[in-house]
């Protein structure tokens, strides 16, 4: 499953190993247009396995 950085439920998920990462790349995200986002062909991703 992907989310969008900017849905809620990303921080509800996000561990605090992975708050720091998560914060930049919301920030670097708020930071581009839509249209910059979508051109971009290598996206960032942050992976969280919620597999068990």
């Amino acid at each position: 499953m992907v989310i969008a950085p900017e849905h809620d439920l990303v921080k509800s998920i996000t561990t605090a190993e992975q708050a720091a990462a998560v914060e930049e790349y919301i920030a670097y995200v708020k930071s581009r247009s839509e249209r910059e986002r979508m051109a971009e062909k290598n996206q960032r991703r942050i992976h969280r396995c919620l597999c068990h």
